[in-house]
């Protein structure tokens, strides 16, 4: 059976599976039939607007955009369901037109503006029928999110304040949370101060007994703690995220004892594991360099990044987390204050330490030790990384070098058709992202890490 003749929904089903618009405008060109599969419904899907719109091609560009969503009985409109608010200064007077007509809007993020967002737009998507996932990003203040205090049946929230602000029963927020308490998933509050009791005379008792990822960060400048009761407002939550905040009240235990995956200050990792955590997935912040590991971290951790560690911890790795399958640091390896080592040496020595993991991802800064020379060859240097952590690591399956210049590049294994003299390939930009997330991520298909925390696009 050719790929062509199968029924629509299956050609969606496969299509679904294609994450960047280059594969998928790749794959709409090959036939008529993939290309009335794909345009509109999957090239339209999800709208990220440029930061800038400042030449005559690129307006052009988006004319022709602007025309498809306007077209009667648009089927663009309708095809999309993602859609990026951006604070161009061209853009603003068409959104409160524009979301009106997408009508199968499902996801909405909006990141900072430099002026306030005009009210009415706000107000059109508390009307959304589909509308489940919101992002709200620097945002200033509880007075800013009035308009949207009738929106209710979200599955995902994110707001990210610039100030902190204290959410009450009155406040905006705290409204919005409060609508969504059956149905939402994933929340994530920056620099919020929880006000919001265990029970309310005329709510009952304030539980989100579905949200399953929970993150509560604040200003890098301080550490702070929280006054929740986590265990009782979020009994179900399995994903924490909480850089930056202390959380390790006795009451947190039963909250922390069913952690999978914790993103946290290196000393929570000790609560939690206290408290007896089946943690698989560690972010870990603040590590400092005479820390033993083994005093932190389980043995059952399959994916860990760490903001920073010394080549002596990568080391101990091996014995202390065996089965860890992704491995990312952000900080340059290497780095220990004191005399700096050679590029070589630094080279050899993590090479070393990696081939006694069984690592299917690794993800690192650039350049590796403290020789921060431009070199003119730095890809050359970087792939020839990537082909020796290959050889010496048989699981390794993807890699991401970080360079100094805040651009990664990516590399996979190659397989089957896609043999190279060499064993491995360079991986598309755009592609790359998908690819750390899949590996960071992969230990969630096993049943015994089942959690129903999928976000319903229906």
């Amino acid at each position: 059976m050719s790929l062509t003749s199968l029924n629509y929904d299956i050609l969606s089903n496969i299509c679904s599976f294609f994450k960047t618009r280059r594969s998928l405008l790749g794959l709409a060109l090959t036939c008529r039939t993939l290309h009335s599969a794909i345009i509109p419904a999957f090239l339209y899907e999800k709208l990220d607007f440029p930061h800038r719109l400042d030449n005559p091609a690129s307006l052009g560009r988006f004319q022709s955009f602007i025309d498809a969503i306007h077209a009667a009985d648009s089927m663009a409109a309708d095809a999309v369901r993602h859609v990026e608010i951006r604070g161009v200064e061209s853009l603003r007077s068409l959104w409160p037109g524009f979301i009106p007509l997408m009508r199968n809007l499902r996801s909405v993020a909006i990141p900072r503006w430099y002026t306030p967002f005009p009210p009415p737009t706000l107000k059109q998507l508390t009307v959304m029928p589909h509308l489940h996932t919101l992002l709200l990003d620097d945002w200033h203040d509880d007075v800013s999110m009035d308009p949207l205090r009738g929106l209710h049946g979200l599955q995902s929230l994110s707001v990210h304040l610039t100030d902190f602000l204290e959410i009450s029963v009155d406040s905006a927020l705290g409204e919005i949370l409060l609508n969504s308490r059956g149905t939402l998933r994933e929340l994530s509050l920056y620099n919020v101060e929880w006000q919001l009791p265990t029970r309310s005379a005329n709510l009952g008792v304030l539980i989100w007994p579905k949200v399953v990822s929970l993150c509560m960060g604040g200003n890098s400048e301080v550490i702070f703690s929280i006054n929740i009761h986590l265990a009782h407002h979020f009994p179900s939550v399995c994903y924490f995220d909480c850089s930056l905040v202390h959380w390790d009240h006795p009451r947190d235990v039963p909250f922390a004892a069913k952690l999978f995956s914790l993103d946290a200050d290196l000393g929570l990792f000790k609560f939690a594991k206290d408290a007896g955590a089946p943690l698989r997935r560690a972010v870990i912040y603040v590590a400092d360099d005479n820390v033993a590991l083994n005093s932190y971290l389980s043995t059952d951790i399959l994916s860990i990044r760490f903001h920073y560690i010394t080549l002596q911890q990568l080391e101990q790795l091996a014995a202390v987390c065996p089965d860890v399958a992704y491995l990312a640091v952000v900080s340059r390896l290497g780095y220990s204050g004191s005399t700096s080592p050679s590029h070589a040496s630094s080279k050899e020595r993590i090479l070393r330490s990696l081939s006694m993991l069984t690592i299917e991802c690794l993800s690192l800064s650039w350049p590796i030790g403290e020789d921060l020379i431009h070199h003119g060859d730095r890809y050359s240097l970087m792939e020839g990384f990537a082909e020796s952590a290959f050889q010496v690591i048989p699981s390794l399956r993807f890699i991401a070098l970080c360079s100094i210049y805040n651009h990664t590049t990516y590399w996979r294994r190659a397989v089957g058709l896609d043999i190279t003299s060499r064993g491995f390939s360079q991986v598309l930009d755009e592609e790359g992202p998908d690819y750390l997330d899949y590996y960071d991520w992969r230990w969630r298909d096993r049943p015994q890490y089942d959690v129903d925390g999928t976000i319903n696009d229906a």
